[in-house]
Order: structure tokens, then sequence, then C-alpha cells
């Protein structure tokens, strides 16, 4: 209720309208308006505001006091439980649209915005006329608290009724703290209306959720503010009030009382235990719960914390010195001088009233208390919460260290406060999780990723936890970051149990679908906006499942709408997903930059039906359909015939998208001529197995034409021998399939490529004489090109033969000029012996290294990957040059991935994933040499993915194998389901001390780390993320290693 007086004077100011409308309130906030009236109305002196007040009614007192009464009709009640801590979202809009209709000037010449979750929170910002002096925060709140039932009948007027009367307006809000909002626009607004502008900014935060702790309000315009590095000069709130019956025992006069400093708030949750038993038989000695508690609820009473003056009180007793009476005055300013004076007085000021006592000491209230499951049964155990507002100074272990206290003569009893002490602990394990929910319901309420992956292969662990707490993790962003991975239920049953269980989570579901075809329905159909609004949520988690995004889709038709990379790669292999959400929404997709970035790499029909429903479907994406096209033949056709300017202003739109479709680029082309004319990098790689896609084009425009066609470029180039002299890149991967274009075209311009760095860059992976002509026509033909024969000779046994021949130092200098050359070639090498081989024709690679022993010696990457699939060649040269690649540290980088022999024993990633197909090859390189990969950190980086054998005859070879390296085996056992076993048995400190060491690394094996765990009992308990996320799939592994080691 806040009181109207009676006036008889005809005007007053803003100021005095202000504290008119706050009235008996205790809070005052609008102290700056008292100076800006002041400006606004001259030097004039003015009355005192109590001789003011006394006589002021301005002319808008009246519609500022129905102002009062209408924004309380408003039943804006918080509640923790609700969305947006709203129990009715919609009076929080009205609300909000009544402030914009009432104060329009405000809302005119203010900057306003909705801010806050829903939307249900105002920041308002009054620009001031030096925008460099840092602003003034105003805060107030447009919530309240509910009414509950069995109280209206004690109400004089109903709570949201506003009613004006007795000389009061009457509701809930009225004093907590609508008054508030309103004095501070209707305040605004009289100054605007006179034209006062403010020197320094000022901002109205109006929050939505104070009553219930500002998360979602206060909160979020404070992150706001930051963000935007605002820094304030000084924040109002709410504040003191004013006490018109004056301040016990200083003063009876009304006093204006302003907040210089805040309590603190702490709750203590206390658990009592006892044995139990029966009522009728209850312990003499006072050790039942019920007992102790009631000693601890004594204590709490009897021994409050101490009295004392701190120096915000200090203050405020030594301003009351003026107002007190005369026998109190002296007392008051004796604590300046007299030491004790202020330990004396702060006990006295304690005896006078609760008010004045809690000026003077911290608090402790106990607020909850529940023990018992029936009336004959004495509880086995009990809490207590205990509420602390602590004074300014007082530190926050003051509450615990009282408690201590109190439990001293109450018996055995237990803190809850420990942050972190189960971080992943129940990952696997079904029952454990329950057993702690049940233990203590608040087990991982307040931290935020304590259970980060935890229930990943457990389908039982989270239902119970839901249950036995429907808030589990309603308020934790990340806490199930990919928990439900492969439990097709855990979710449903989670959704079930409540509604809202991850709608306000923006990650909370990363990936949680990727293998659950039902589980995303459920959840949809449980709640419509179940996704709309989480910008990354299902970011990949439509991979495997045909139906559930159809459904979501159908559910909501903008379900992924507005989400930029809401479906990044989701829709891989599913064939009809997209098709209907097209269907669904035209609009699907139309304004996602990357939105379907690879979407249809296997999807024929998908994209051809997307184009049919709208023309515009990719128009204006530059890498909507990076790779989109690369197994589908007709569906580009479409999208051509469709829209002739498709991919004209897209410069790497068509980047690999016709590798494997003969027709797709003739239609474009015929579409429009200028198809990819002036597009640098517009066909890298476009051609590389369609023979007849660029002769169409090339008979359209000579330009960049012929890069699988067997005749084109010739025609081409006769046409014009500078075709491709001035295009860097325009051919790159144009010869891969084209076996007699070359040798034309260099017989047309034995110039033709010379002077382009990477014009042919892997051009002859599958052409066995192009080069052979072409070296003929040019001896330098490629001599001086660092890259340009990059890969040429991946499929080609006899190109490089003849261009040695013509020229022994051919490659001799080109650092990377075979980089990868011989991938699929067995013969290539050895032949290209032939030219000096002494009359020798077998080892012929031999020769060769004896001809040239510098070969590739120097060439750090030359050979790079060159023997992928050839198992002899490098062998002979091995033998050859025992020093041939020892000293060039990423020179075969992966080169033995089907190699039997030795090859570069101490090169740090020189074998990165070179065994990932070959069972033996590793296990005689590890024979040869027991230091093979001793010192390489990451030598063998997913080296084993699909080798059973291999790592475990290395390991038995050499024990020490891989135990000093952090992350060597990152991800290795992935399919392996013996070979970790085999090593942990080698030795038990096999991956102890690191920290990260497998990661991942038992995705599909289930029984090899219960045997490590055995052998060591120790094995990861010292290990905070040593296996974060590594049991995903493993259900039995943490079990067994809880089991041998209880802490």
């Amino acid at each position: 209720m806040v009181q109207r007086q009676k006036r008889t004077k005809p005007y007053c100011s803003s100021t005095e309208l202000f504290m008119l409308l706050r009235g008996p309130h205790r809070r005052l906030l609008l102290v700056w308006v008292a100076a800006a009236a002041a400006t606004a109305a001259g030097s004039a002196p003015a009355p005192t505001p109590r001789a003011r007040l006394r006589h002021c009614n301005p002319p808008y007192l009246d519609a500022a006091v129905q102002h009062l009464s209408e924004i309380v009709q408003f039943a804006t009640v918080s509640d923790a439980a609700a969305e947006h801590h709203a129990v009715n979202s919609e009076e929080f809009r009205k609300l909000g649209a009544w402030l914009a209709s009432t104060y329009a000037d405000v809302w005119q010449h203010f900057q306003v915005e909705q801010v806050g979750s829903g939307s249900l929170s105002h920041l308002l910002t009054w620009n001031g006329s030096q925008p460099q002096l840092r602003p003034v925060l105003f805060v107030s709140h447009i919530d309240v608290v509910p009414v509950t039932a069995e109280t209206l009948q004690e109400w004089r007027h109903p709570p949201f009724s506003g009613a004006v009367a007795g000389g009061a307006v009457w509701g809930r809000g009225t004093q907590d703290v609508k008054v508030g909002v309103v004095s501070l626009v209707e305040a605004a607004q009289a100054l605007l209306r006179q034209g006062f502008q403010p020197t320094r900014s000022m901002l109205f935060a109006f929050g939505q959720d104070e009553e219930v702790g500002g998360r979602l309000g206060a909160a979020q315009v404070a992150a706001l503010l930051a963000s935007r590095g605002v820094e304030l000069e000084a924040i109002v709130d709410e504040g003191v009030g004013i006490a018109t019956h004056g301040v016990a025992p200083f003063t009876q006069q009304p006093v204006a009382l302003v907040g210089t400093a805040e309590k603190q708030q702490h709750n203590v949750q206390v658990t009592l235990q006892s044995p139990g038993g029966h009522s009728s038989k209850p312990p003499i000695d006072g050790s039942t719960v019920g007992g102790r508690m009631g000693r601890l609820l004594a204590a709490v009473s009897a021994r409050p914390p101490p009295t004392k003056l701190v120096p915000p009180t200090r203050e405020f007793v030594l301003g009351m010195a003026d107002l007190a009476p005369a026998w109190l005055s002296p007392m008051l300013l004796a604590i300046k001088y007299i030491p004790f004076a202020g330990r004396l007085l702060a006990k006295l000021v304690s005896l006078s009233s609760e008010e004045a006592a809690a000026v003077v000491r911290s608090t402790a209230a106990v607020t909850r208390a529940f023990a018992g499951v029936a009336d004959n049964v004495l509880p086995q155990s009990g809490a207590v919460t205990i509420n602390f507002r602590l004074l300014p100074g007082d530190l926050p272990q003051t509450a615990p260290q009282l408690t201590r206290d109190w439990l001293g003569r109450c018996g055995r009893a237990v803190l809850l406060q420990r942050k972190q002490a189960v971080y992943g602990c129940c990952s696997p394990n079904k029952q454990c999780m329950v057993a702690a929910a049940q233990t203590s319901s608040v087990w991982l309420l307040q931290r935020k990723q304590a259970v980060y992956g935890c229930c990943s292969a457990n389908k039982q662990c989270m239902v119970a936890a839901a249950q036995t707490s429907s808030v589990w993790l309603l308020q934790r962003k990340q806490a199930v970051h990919g928990c439900c991975s492969a439990n097709k239920q855990c979710m449903v049953a989670a959704a079930r149990t409540s509604s809202a269980w991850l709608l306000q989570r923006k990650q909370a579901v990363h990936g949680c679908c990727s293998a659950n075809k039902q589980c995303m329905v459920v959840a949809a159909r449980t709640s419509s906006a179940w996704l709309l609004q989480r910008k990354q949520a299902v970011d990949g988690c439509c991979s495997a499942n045909k139906q559930c995004m159809v459904a979501a889709a159908q559910t909501s038709s903008a379900w992924l709408l507005q989400r930029k990379q809401a479906v990044h790669g989701c829709c891989s292999a599913n064939k009809q997903c997209m098709v209907a959400a097209a269907r669904t929404s035209s609009a699907w997709l139309l304004q996602r930059e990357q939105a379907v970035h690879g979407c249809c790499s296997a999807n024929k029909q998908c994209m051809v039906a997307a184009a049919q429903t709208s023309s515009a479907w990719l128009l204006q994406r530059k890498q909507a359909v990076y790779g989109c096209c690369s197994a589908n033949k007709q569906c580009m056709v479409a999208a051509a015939q469709t829209s002739s300017v498709w991919l004209l202003q897209r410069k790497q739109a068509v980047h690999g998208c016709c590798s494997a479709n003969k027709q797709c680029m003739v239609a474009a082309a015929q579409t429009s001529s200028a198809w990819l004319l002036q597009r640098e990098q517009a066909v890298h790689g476009c051609c590389s197995a369609n023979k007849q896609c660029m002769v169409a084009a090339a008979q359209t425009s000579m330009y960049g034409c012929c890069s699988a066609s067997q005749q084109c470029m010739v025609a081409a180039a006769q046409a014009s021998s500078v075709w491709l002299l001035q295009r860097k890149q325009a051919v790159y991967g144009c010869c891969s399939a084209n076996k007699q274009w070359m040798v034309a075209a260099a017989q047309t311009s034995s110039g033709w490529l010379l002077q382009r760095k990477q014009a042919v860059h892997g051009c002859c992976s599958a052409n066995k004489q192009c080069m052979v002509a072409a070296a003929q026509t040019s001896s330098a033909w490629l001599l001086q090109r660092k890259q340009a024969v990059y890969g040429c000779c991946s499929a080609n046994k006899q190109c490089m033969v003849a261009a040695a021949q013509i020229s022994s130092v051919w490659l001799l200098q080109r650092k990377q000029a075979v980089h990868g050359c011989c991938s699929a070639n067995k013969q290539c090498m050895v032949v290209a012996a032939d030219t000096r081989l002494a009359g020798q024709v077998w080892p012929r690679c031999v020769a060769a290294a004896q001809t040239s022993s510098v070969w590739l010696l120097q060439r750090k990457p030359a050979v790079h990957g060159c023997c992928s699939a050839n198992k002899q060649c490098m062998v002979v040269a091995a033998q050859t040059s025992s020093v041939w690649l020892l000293q060039r540290k990423q020179a075969v980088d992966g080169c033995c991935s089907a190699n039997k022999h030795v090859w570069l024993l101490q090169r740090k990633q020189a074998v990165h994933g070179c065994c990932s197909a070959n069972k033996q090859c590793m296990v005689v390189a590890a024979q040869t040499s027991s230091v093979w990969l001793l010192q390489r950190k990451q030598a063998v980086h997913g080296c084993c993915s699909a080798n059973k054998q291999c790592m475990v005859v290395a390991a038995q070879t050499s024990s020490a194998w891989l135990l000093q390296r952090e992350q060597a085996v990152h991800g290795c056992c992935s399919a392996n389901k013996q070979c970790m076993v085999v090593a942990a048995r080698t030795s038990s400190a096999w991956l102890l001390q690191r920290e990260q060491a497998v990661h991942g690394c038992c995705s599909a094996n289930k029984q090899w780390m219960v045997v490590a765990a055995q052998t060591s009992s120790v094995w990861l308990l010292q290990r905070k993320q040593a296996v974060h996320g590594c049991c995903s799939a493993n259900k039995q592994c943490m079990v067994a290693a809880a089991r041998t080691s209880m802490t």
C-alpha cells in the first residue's frame, strides 16, 4: 500500500512527486531527480522537502496515482520453476505494452530494448549531453511474489486490484517495487516535457525475476552491458526507503534512508543423522534426529552472531546524532572519541528492535527443517537450512564456522558442500549415480560440468536421476553435452519427466541423437519448441537418422529456419529428409550460408526437389553447395535449368562439384555461355572424370573447357595458343583422365605451361603417354616448375621413364615435384632408373640410386605418400642408401601404408597413419629397431585403427614402446579389442601417467580397460580428464575399475 496524503499547494516538482508516490515506502531511488529538477527550475532557493511535501498537489498527481494503480493490476508473478521464471509470460508482455503506450514520450526519446529470457525485461537508455561520461544505472523490477490462497482473506482489497481507497493505492507491488518503476518513468516523462536533458547518460533496467534471484533478468542485463564495454559511474538499486515514523531508538522524525552498503546472503544446509528406531522406544540420551535438531534450532536463536559497528553503520549513527534527542546525541557522538563506546552502543541498539538489531549484527535464521517418513518411526536423517545475512566485512567462512559451533552440542552431522567431488565418475555405471542422487537430491544441481558425458552409454542412470530430481540438469548449460549418443530411451524418459528439460540449454544435446532414430521425434512431440531457439543444438544430429528430421519438421515448420549451421552435414546419408523438409517450408534453408555444406553428397534427388520447390534455393549462397554434387548426376542439371544464373557469381560454388557427373556441366554451359569465364578457381578439379562436359563448354567458349576431354583441348589450343597461359590455376587437376590432349597442346605451343607454376598440378594422374610427348617437345618442360607435376604419375607406369630418359636431372632439383607421384605405380620408380643402369637390369632402383645418390636425399617432402601402394620400390632404395630418407622429417609422411619393411625408423611423423591396412609392416619394423617410434610423440597417432595384431607384437618387442608418449595412441585402439590388453599386461604403468592418453580410445572395446584396471588399481583414479568421454560405448570398463578401487 502507498498512502496518499492530502495536499493544498497547487504545484510541486518532479522530485516531490517521486517522494510523494513513495509515501511510507521503505525504499528511496531517485536521488538524482532532486538535482535535475533544481537545475531545470533555476537558481531560486527552494523550500525544504518536508515543508514542500505538506503543500504539494501537482496537476499530474492524479494521473501518476492512476498509473500506479494500473501497473499493479498486471499479475506479473515470478517463479523459479516456470519458463522465463514467469508464471504467466503474457502478463509480463501486456505490462510492457502498457508502459510503451502510457509513457509514449519516454519510449520515443529513450533507446528501449527488450532483454532477458523471453524478452520480458526492459533496458532504457537516456542519452546525455556528454556521452564521454560514464552513465548511471537505475535498477527496479516488474515481478512480484505470489499470493497464496490462504492469505487472500487478509487483504483489505484484492492483491491485483490496484484499488485507490482511503488515500492509498492497494495491491501487490505498490511497495516492492512497481512503485519504483512508475517513479522512474513518471519523473523522466515530466523532465522530458520540461525540455530537460541529463549531462550524463542514464540507464533504467527493469528486471523480470528479481524475487527469485534475477538470473534470467538482471544477470542478463549485466552481461549485455559488459559485452558492450559499458563502465558505470554508479548503480542505484531499490534502496532502503523513507521511515515516516523515524528510526528507533535514534529519532521519531521522518527520515529518508540512503543505502550505501548491502549484506551478503549465504545458505548452509545441515544433515543430521541417527540410527533411528520405533517411536515407542526413543533413546533417553537425546540422540534422535529430532532432539539434535531441536538443540540446533535453540542454539541458532540463543547464540546469534556478535554485535558490532561496521563502517557504514558507524557513519549512519553519526548522521543520526543531529536528529537524536538531547539525552542520546552525546552517546552517539561518543563513538568518535571513546574506543569501547561503539561496542556498547551496538549492544544497546540490538536490544531496541529487530530492525535495529539487523543493522549491528550478521543474522542467522532457520528457514527450512524437515525429517521423518512416518508418525511412529524415528527418522534416521533430517535436514535444516540456515539463512545467513552477513554484515559487510564478514567473510563467507563466517556462516559455516558459526554452524560448526552450534553443531558442537548437537551430534554428528554432514555439511553437503563439495564442489566437484564426483567429476565424471559414473559414466558407464548404472547404479552409482542413482544412489548419489538419492543421498543428496542437490548432488549435481549446482555443478556446471560435473557429469560432462557421464551417461553416454547408460540407459537407466539418467532416468533415475531425473525421477529423483526433476530439475536435475535443467539449469546446467553443458551438463549432458553428448550424453545420449548411444542411448535410445534415456532422453525420452527425461523429456517426459520434464518437458522443459533442455529447452533453455544452448548446446546441451550437441550431437546427442547421432544414432538414435526415435529420441528426437519424441522430444519434438513433447515440446514443439524443443530446439527452435538453439543455434547449434543439433549440429550433425541426424547424420544416420532418416526419419527424425522429417518428424521434427512436421512438428514445427520453423524447426531450423533460423539456425545458421543447425544441419551442417546432417543429411549426408539421408535421401528423403531434406525433400520433406523443403516441402514443409520452401524457405527452409534459403538464408543459411553454409547450411547444407556437403549435405547432398550421396543424395541424388534431394537437391532437385529442393530446387524445384524454390528456384532461388541456393543462388545467393557462396559456398552453399561446396562439394554437394560429387555423386549426383542429375541434380545440378535441374538446378541449372531452373535458374540460368545458378552459380555464375559464386567463386568457389562448384569447387569439386562435378567430379563424377558427366552431363551436369554441359547443360549448365549450354544454359549460360559465361558460366565460369570469370571465375579463377571455378573448375578447380571439377571435370576430373567427365569426358564430354567441357567439350560443349569449349564449343560455347574456349576458356577453361577441356579438363577431361581427349580432343577438345587440341582444338582449343589450335584456336588459341595462349589458351591457359594466363590462367594460373585454371586447369588445376585437369588431366586426370585425358591421355592425348596435352601432347597436341604441347605441339601447338612449346611454351604451353612453362610459365605456369601450378597449371598442371595433378594433370597426369591417369595419363600414360601425355607427358612423354610433352617432354619430347620441350626438354625443359617442367624443369623449372616447382610443383608443376605435383601428383602427376599416380597411375602412370611409363610416363616418368621417358621423361627421365630425356633429362636425367628431370626432378632432381624439384622440392615437391613428385609429391605423391607414385601412389599407385608399382614400377614407375624402378623403370625411372633405366636412364643410367650401368649395364644392370635388376635391381633397377639400386642402379638409379647409384647413378644419382642424391636423387631425393635433399628433398624434404619429395615423396610425400609416394609408396602408398608400392610394396617393393622403396625397400630396394633403402637397401641402396641407408641414409636415403633418414634425415627427412616428414619425407614419407604416410608412405608405408602397404610396405612390409623397415623404411623410416627415426622420423617424427614418418608413419603417421602408415599401417592403417597393413597387419605385418609395423611388426617387422619394430623387430628391426626396438626404438622405432619410442621417441616420437605422435608417431603412431591412429596407426592401428584396423590392425589387430600389429601393436601386440610391437609391444612385445619393446615394452617401453609407447609408455612415454603422451598422446601416442590417441584413438589407436578404436577397433582393436586385444591390442591394449597385451600392452597393459606388458607394462602395468602403460598409460598411468598420461592425462589424455586414451581420450576416446575405448569407443568399441568393451574388455581391454577392465584388464588394464585389474593390472593397476590406480589406473586412472588420479587423472582428472584421462578418460573424459572414453567409455562412450563401454558399459563395464569403469565398473570394474570402481570395484578394484573404491576410492
